[in-house]
């Protein structure tokens, strides 16, 4: 077989070698040929790439570009990141990162930084050639997803953006469609594969770029396994023909043997009745076991029965049981639950108090500090007291001084007395005034209380907003479900089962969320409502709410529907609009209770005067702040707005999950604003009260300076009183009382400053004091929560106690009856075996004899049955010495070796066949193998000639299919005859090589190809020539997309400025 395919293979290339005189005969008719296939120059309108942009793809940021469908240039230096589109349309069209030589994983093409990157292409896909045009429209969009962590993903998307598919199948039957190659070596050429190829010098390299672009290894690989598929047929029917032979002779051996024992006489009879007794015995003892059977199956089916009854028993009372504990595991959870959130207030309160305890104690340790330093000053003013009439003892006997002097004195200081006396006065008055109290400090402590009760309406807020992810009706009440659950179990409802809380079937949309307190405030009542068609229905309902101390509305309404929408607000957003009713009679109950379709929405109150004008428009509602709205109405004449105080409670609506999300954030950052709001106030109220102390003490320091003044005032005044009554020196005296003087402002200011903690010390006093009685009262709910949750845990406990004893009564029923079964299909085992065994027995026997043949009395056993038979035997082996076998094992053979050969010849048949129809499938591969190799040659040979004649030159593609070489002949207008053009020079060389890559890609017939750098190694003149030749050849195909790239500029080569060219310059890679 191999030689076969050596052969074919030379054929191959002994028919190109006569094919090549055909070559040039053919030209003309194949140029003819392509011209008339590619009459419509028109562009393609499906399958060419129409836009391509990069995110986080190797060097860029952020890159579209907008693709020509006919030729693209994309030109830019070095580094400007180019060669990124190439890569970036073979990746996102499938290929992976070694097939680009750009890495050996895809996440090596993610940019440096980024976690993610993404490649997307839109296609055209309009006209005759497109794919599934009633599913993806004008264009279909390829995305590709890369990730440093995690897989990466395709979505396939149609014109209007919708993904239609994410698997990769889909991709490949796209690329199929519009004949797009991305795994060919040759449709998309990287840098390094394009300067591989162009800089390839061996003619074995050559051959085999071509026969992978032109798909023909591909070809081969198949023909190649078919041919090894045949060798290894053509071996097992060689096999199969020798085994066949040996059966046929072993049949023919057997049979001669055979035909000798063909005689009947006495003993063989008596033998055969013999044997058929022995069988009949068999089945005689089998009958008796299957019927002791039966019974003792029987018996272990009513034990079965009566397990089951005292089971079924068992299951009654543990059903009863498990029936009450939901309700105790519901009422342990919200104990404990309720049991850790009382300690939490406990251990918080009691931290707080602590605080307090320590203020309190360094606030006594700083009166007493203070009362400490009074007493020393009293002291020393006693001191100077006493040294003070000392002196004016020992004054009384000395006199001196000039008497007009010290009138003129005592005139002027009495003058600056009277001023002094003045200015004291006033500074007093403003001190008593901002010792009365300070009205913003008033302000702001209000403020501030306010502000904690916010917080604690919003954390009530917030926890029952975690319940109600839990359970849909906590925004109700916590016995809601349990009463819901009562109303779906009561089966006696006259007409409609109550629907309700109203509010659990709406829902606010999400882009009015915020506008959900408004709606809740408003629509508080409905929402709160349920709704019965009956009287009845509504007397009984109300009975299961009063049983769960729940007092909700009840509407009665028949279930009866109206066109609202004529009386719709028209051009405006109505609550009716906002909102998602998922029950129609809930619909019509809260449009008929509310006027919801006439009720709108304003941005501000100036808008909604204007809007309650128009028609069919009841209330405008606007939103002002974060706790109040307004209502604005029209009455007669008159228009009214009203405030809407929000209710700070949970929203009674269906909780949707966005809208859970978006509320529990605006309760956060409502928590935090008032946080921040009471820091704030906190450090005004700070500031204030530091700037109202410092003004108090400025007007004491100035009180005390004065009254300093004054007193050394009159004791100047007093000294020079008694000088002009007598003569003395009082300098000491005047010092001493200075110092007094100084000694008293200096109580003064101590005693204001002890004023001021005495005050906050009672402040604080009274806060701990409130503290502790508020730790006594939460200690006593802890406690008392405590025992609570206690006594439930126990209740739960002795539940579980009794479930696990009905429990392991049940396991210990299946015990007993899984042993019960297991003897029941044990005994049923071995009736069916016994039956099947019988059957078979019977079957055998009857083979043998029929039953009335033989005689079994009660006397018979098999051990007198086979000597019996014993004895038969021995008589008939005594005749058959001279034979050698008996007549059984000769049957037996006979048999056998007949069998053997009918299955050896049914094999050699099947494989003979199997063989024939390969051979002739190969005959066929070949045929169509040889038929495109030769079209592919001649057809890569006449267009590699045309190409080459752009410079005058004549060449010739020359194939040695059995060498697996390629050689590329070239003849210029000076040489005589052709040679390789390895011989040419480097630009001559490289512009061969292009023609060479025309040539494949006239075979490939891809509709989309990409060539990167071509042209770095060609000096001005080949380049310049190149491009001209390949915008020539490319032009043949319109209906192709061709991708070229290229660092230089091409402004130099003629004719690109026609419609059918586009040219794209790089700059830098950039970011968004």
């Amino acid at each position: 077989m191999s030689q076969r395919l050596s052969h074919k293979r030379r054929k191959m290339s002994q028919n190109q070698s006569s094919n090549e005189s055909s070559d040039e005969s053919s030209d003309e008719s194949e140029s003819e040929s392509d011209s008339d296939e590619e009459a419509d120059d028109s562009p393609a309108r499906a399958g060419v790439i129409e836009r391509i942009t990069l995110k986080n793809f190797m060097c860029h940021d952020s890159l579209e570009v907008n693709l020509g469908p006919q030729i693209n240039f994309i030109i830019g230096r070095n580094g400007s990141g180019k060669s990124a589109i190439l890569t970036g349309i073979s990746v996102g069209l499938g290929a992976k990162a070694t097939d680009t030589n750009r890495g050996n994983s895809i996440r090596d093409l993610i940019k440096d930084g980024k976690s993610t990157a993404r490649v997307s292409i839109v296609f055209l896909n309009e006209g005759i050639g497109a794919f599934k045009p009633e599913l993806f429209g004008k264009r279909i969009i390829i995305e590709r997803r890369l990730q440093r962590a995690g897989a990466n993903s395709y979505s396939i998307k149609s014109a209007l953006g919708k993904t239609v598919s994410t698997k990769k199948t889909m991709l490949d039957e796209i690329l199929y469609k519009f004949s797009i190659t991305i795994d060919n070596p040759l449709a998309f050429l990287s840098q390094d594969k394009a300067r591989e190829f162009l800089t390839s010098t061996t003619d074995r390299t050559k051959y085999d770029y071509f026969m992978a672009g032109a798909f023909i290894n591909d070809i081969l690989a198949n023909y190649d396994g078919t041919v090894q598929n045949i060798v290894q047929v053509d071996g097992k029917v060689q096999q199969a023909k020798e085994f066949y032979q040996v059966c046929c002779q072993k049949y023919k051996e057997i049979a001669v043997v055979y035909n000798r024992h063909r005689q009947s006489d006495f003993l063989r009879q008596k033998l055969t009745n013999l044997h058929g007794k022995v069988y009949w015995y068999n089945v005689h003892h089998v009958e008796r076991k299957v019927e002791q059977y039966e019974v003792n199956r029987q018996r272990l089916n009513q034990e079965i029965n009566d397990l089951d009854n005292e089971k079924q028993k068992c299951e009654n009372d543990l059903a009863n049981s498990q029936l009450s504990r939901p309700e105790l595991d519901n009422s342990v959870n919200q104990l404990s639950k309720e049991f850790e959130e009382k300690k939490k207030v406990f251990e918080e309160t009691r931290s707080i108090r602590q605080s307090l305890r320590e203020q309190l104690v360094d606030l006594n340790n700083e009166i007493v500090k203070g009362q400490e330093d009074i007493d020393k000053l009293k002291q020393q003013i006693v001191k100077n007291e006493e040294g003070i009439e000392i002196e004016h003892r020992r004054l009384d006997e000395i006199n001196g001084g000039s008497k007009e002097t010290l009138h003129e004195n005592l005139e002027q200081l009495q003058d600056q007395r009277r001023e002094l006396l003045l200015e004291r006065d006033e500074t007093r008055a403003k001190l008593e005034n901002l010792k009365q109290g300070d009205s913003e400090q008033d302000r702001i402590r209000s403020e501030i209380d306010q502000a904690h009760e916010s917080i604690a309406q919003l954390n009530r807020k917030k926890q029952d907003l975690e319940r109600s992810s839990k359970d849909q009706y906590a925004p109700w009440s916590s016995k809601m479900k349990r009463a819901i659950d009562q109303i779906n179990n009561y089966k006696g409802w006259k007409k409609l089962k109550p629907i309700g809380p109203l509010g659990s079937y709406i829902e606010v949309k999400d882009e009015y969320k915020e506008w959900k307190t408004l709606l809740n405030t408003v629509l508080i009542k409905t929402l709160d409502s349920f709704l019965v068609c009956d009287d009845g229905d509504r007397q009984v309902l109300l009975k299961i709410l009063r049983s769960n101390n729940l007092r909700n509305n009840i509407i009665v309404r028949n279930p009866e529907k109206f066109d609202y929408l004529r009386g719709k607000a028209t051009n405006q957003i109505t609550f009716l609009d906002m909102l998602n009713i998922n029950n129609d009679h809930v619909l019509y109950t809260i449009i008929d209770s509310n006027n919801i379709e006439k009720s709108i929405i304003a941005k501000d109150r100036n808008q909604s005067t204007t809007l309650c004008h128009q028609p069919n428009v009841m209330n405008v509602y606007t939103l002002f702040s974060k706790s109040s709205g307004s209502r604005t109405s029209q009455s007669g004449n008159t228009t009214r707005q009203d405030p809407v105080y929000y209710n700070q409670f949970l929203a009674k609506f269906a909780n949707g999950t966005n809208n859970s999300e978006y509320e529990l954030q605006e309760i956060t950052t409502g928590i935090n604003e008032a946080h921040s709001f009471i820091n704030d106030s906190k450090r005004e109220q700070r500031r204030l009260s530091q700037m109202r102390n410092t003004k108090i003490k400025q007007y004491e320091d100035e009180l005390i300076k004065r009254n300093t003044l004054l007193q050394r005032l009159q004791v100047e005044i007093g000294n020079i009183e008694n000088k002009l009554r007598e003569d003395g020196d009082i300098s000491k005296v005047e010092s001493l009382t200075v110092q007094i003087e100084e000694f008293k402002s200096q109580i003064l200011r101590t005693e204001g400053v002890l004023a001021s903690l005495d005050e906050e010390m009672e402040s604080k006093r009274n806060e701990f004091d409130e503290l502790n009685d508020t730790l006594k009262l939460v200690k006593d709910q802890v406690l008392e929560v405590k025992d609570q949750k206690e006594a439930a845990e126990k209740k739960l406990l002795d539940l579980d106690t009794e479930v696990a004893v009905f429990k392991d009564s049940l396991q210990q029923y299946d015990i007993e009856r899984n042993r019960r079964e297991i003897e029941v299909k044990r005994c049923e085992a071995k009736i069916e075996e016994g039956t099947g065994k019988l059957n078979e027995l019977i079957r055998i026997a009857e083979e043998k004899c029929r039953r009335d043949e033989v005689t079994i009395t009660e006397e018979d056993t098999q051990e007198s049955i086979a000597s019996e038979y014993s004895e038969v035997q021995h008589q008939i082996r005594e005749a058959e010495k001279q034979i050698g076998k008996s007549l059984e094992e000769v049957q037996r053979e006979l048999l056998e070796a007949k069998e053997k050969r009918n299955n050896a010849n049914q094999i050699l048949e099947d494989l003979d066949r199997t063989c024939r129809k390969l051979d002739k499938d190969l005959n066929i591969r070949f045929n169509f193998l040889h038929t495109t190799i030769l079209s592919s040659v001649q057809q890569a040979s006449r267009t590699f000639e045309n190409a080459l004649g752009l410079r005058g030159f004549r060449g010739t593609l020359e194939f040695a299919f059995d060498k697996k070489t390629l050689t590329l002949l070239a003849q210029t207008k000076n040489d005589k005859e052709r040679r390789t053009v390895d011989s040419l020079s480097g630009g001559e060389k490289s512009f061969a090589q292009i023609a060479l890559l025309l040539s494949i890609w006239k075979i490939m017939d891809s509709k989309i190809r990409g060539l990167d750098e071509f042209d770095v190694y060609m000096d001005s003149v080949n380049r310049s020539i190149s491009i001209k030749l390949l915008l020539r050849e490319l032009r043949k195909y319109p209906k192709s997309q061709n991708i070229f790239i290229t660092p230089q500029d091409i402004a130099v080569v003629g004719d690109i400025d026609s419609s059918d060219v586009k040219i794209h310059r790089m700059s830098d890679p950039r970011s968004d």
